[in-house]
Protein backbone atom coordinates (compact mmCIF):
# COMPACT_ATOMS: atom_id res chain seq x y z
CA UNK A 1 0.00 0.00 0.00
CA UNK A 2 1.85 3.33 -1.00
CA UNK A 3 1.94 6.22 1.90
CA UNK A 4 -0.20 8.27 -0.01
CA UNK A 5 -2.90 5.57 -0.93
CA UNK A 6 -6.66 6.77 -1.39
CA UNK A 7 -7.35 4.21 1.66
CA UNK A 8 -9.85 5.99 4.13
CA UNK A 9 -8.10 4.00 6.85
CA UNK A 10 -4.85 5.03 5.88
CA UNK A 11 -5.33 8.77 5.80
CA UNK A 12 -6.78 8.56 9.23
CA UNK A 13 -3.77 6.40 10.85
CA UNK A 14 -1.68 9.39 9.00
CA UNK A 15 -3.44 11.67 10.30
CA UNK A 16 -3.10 10.21 13.69
CA UNK A 17 0.50 9.76 13.33
CA UNK A 18 0.73 13.53 12.09
CA UNK A 19 -1.31 14.06 15.71
CA UNK A 20 0.96 12.15 17.72
CA UNK A 21 4.06 14.13 16.45
CA UNK A 22 2.61 17.75 16.64
CA UNK A 23 1.93 16.83 20.43
CA UNK A 24 5.88 15.33 21.12
CA UNK A 25 6.68 18.61 19.23
CA UNK A 26 4.29 20.96 21.24
CA UNK A 27 5.98 19.10 24.25
CA UNK A 28 9.67 19.41 22.98
CA UNK A 29 8.99 22.70 22.77
CA UNK A 30 7.62 23.39 26.04
CA UNK A 31 10.43 21.96 27.93
CA UNK A 32 13.19 22.66 25.66
CA UNK A 33 12.12 26.40 26.17
CA UNK A 34 11.93 26.11 30.07
CA UNK A 35 15.17 24.90 30.01
CA UNK A 36 16.57 26.96 27.81
CA UNK A 37 15.15 29.94 29.75
CA UNK A 38 16.29 29.56 33.23
CA UNK A 39 20.44 28.49 31.48
CA UNK A 40 19.92 31.38 29.49
CA UNK A 41 19.06 33.48 32.59
CA UNK A 42 22.38 31.84 34.66
CA UNK A 43 24.51 32.70 31.21
CA UNK A 44 22.63 35.89 30.38
CA UNK A 45 21.37 35.55 27.22
CA UNK A 46 19.54 38.17 25.87
CA UNK A 47 17.32 35.70 23.35
CA UNK A 48 15.76 34.38 25.94
CA UNK A 49 13.76 37.73 27.17
CA UNK A 50 12.32 37.75 24.19
CA UNK A 51 8.81 39.05 25.10
CA UNK A 52 7.16 37.13 21.87
CA UNK A 53 8.77 34.04 22.69
CA UNK A 54 8.05 34.24 26.16
CA UNK A 55 4.13 35.18 25.54
CA UNK A 56 3.54 31.83 23.16
CA UNK A 57 5.78 29.76 25.69
CA UNK A 58 3.61 30.94 28.56
CA UNK A 59 0.38 30.93 26.79
CA UNK A 60 0.75 27.16 25.55
CA UNK A 61 2.03 26.26 29.62
CA UNK A 62 -1.07 28.05 31.09
CA UNK A 63 -3.39 26.09 28.34
CA UNK A 64 -2.12 22.74 29.79
CA UNK A 65 -2.55 24.31 33.11
CA UNK A 66 -6.07 25.43 32.91
CA UNK A 67 -7.05 21.84 31.08
CA UNK A 68 -5.65 20.13 34.06
CA UNK A 69 -7.50 21.88 36.31
CA UNK A 70 -10.68 21.16 34.92
CA UNK A 71 -10.00 18.38 34.43
CA UNK A 72 -10.23 17.85 30.37
CA UNK A 73 -8.06 15.58 28.03
CA UNK A 74 -5.52 17.24 25.87
CA UNK A 75 -7.76 18.50 22.27
CA UNK A 76 -5.09 16.34 20.02
CA UNK A 77 -5.15 13.50 22.31
CA UNK A 78 -8.46 13.11 21.91
CA UNK A 79 -8.12 14.31 18.11
CA UNK A 80 -5.64 11.57 17.36
CA UNK A 81 -7.68 8.81 19.52
CA UNK A 82 -10.88 9.79 17.22
CA UNK A 83 -8.74 9.41 14.01
CA UNK A 84 -7.05 5.66 15.51
CA UNK A 85 -10.64 4.58 16.03
CA UNK A 86 -11.43 5.95 12.50
CA UNK A 87 -8.45 3.93 10.77
CA UNK A 88 -9.71 0.88 12.52
CA UNK A 89 -6.67 0.68 15.03
CA UNK A 90 -7.11 0.37 18.92
CA UNK A 91 -7.07 2.97 21.28
CA UNK A 92 -5.08 2.06 25.07
CA UNK A 93 -7.06 4.68 26.95
CA UNK A 94 -3.33 5.91 28.04
CA UNK A 95 -3.07 9.56 27.74
CA UNK A 96 -0.46 10.59 25.10
CA UNK A 97 2.28 11.97 27.88
CA UNK A 98 1.95 8.83 29.73
CA UNK A 99 2.51 6.56 26.48
CA UNK A 100 5.78 9.29 25.71
CA UNK A 101 6.61 8.31 29.57
CA UNK A 102 6.54 4.68 29.10
CA UNK A 103 8.54 4.77 25.88
CA UNK A 104 11.49 6.87 26.90
CA UNK A 105 11.34 5.80 30.44
CA UNK A 106 9.58 2.51 30.65
CA UNK A 107 7.99 3.22 34.12
CA UNK A 108 3.90 4.00 34.34
CA UNK A 109 2.70 6.93 35.63
CA UNK A 110 -0.45 7.19 36.68
CA UNK A 111 -2.96 10.29 35.54
CA UNK A 112 -3.23 11.73 38.58
CA UNK A 113 0.92 12.28 39.02
CA UNK A 114 0.82 13.17 35.63
CA UNK A 115 -1.58 16.11 36.32
CA UNK A 116 1.23 16.91 38.97
CA UNK A 117 4.03 16.97 37.12
CA UNK A 118 2.10 19.33 34.52
CA UNK A 119 0.90 21.56 37.12
CA UNK A 120 4.29 21.55 38.98
CA UNK A 121 5.58 22.49 35.59
CA UNK A 122 3.35 25.20 35.37
CA UNK A 123 4.26 26.80 38.47
CA UNK A 124 8.10 26.08 37.84
CA UNK A 125 7.19 28.63 34.38
CA UNK A 126 5.56 31.22 36.27
CA UNK A 127 8.33 31.28 38.69
CA UNK A 128 10.75 31.50 36.15
CA UNK A 129 8.63 34.95 34.72
CA UNK A 130 9.57 36.29 37.47
CA UNK A 131 13.67 34.62 37.85
CA UNK A 132 14.37 35.52 34.25
CA UNK A 133 11.70 38.55 32.99
CA UNK A 134 11.29 39.54 29.49
CA UNK A 135 12.33 42.82 27.94
CA UNK A 136 8.78 44.45 28.26
CA UNK A 137 9.60 46.93 25.56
Amino acid sequence: MSLFSRSPLRRFALAADALAVTHALFVAFVVWSEILILLGGLLDWDWVRNLPFRGVHLGLVLYVGVQDLLGRTCPLTLWENRCRLLAGQTITGTPFIGRLVHRFLMCHLSERTQRRIRLTFVALVLCTLLLVQPHWQ
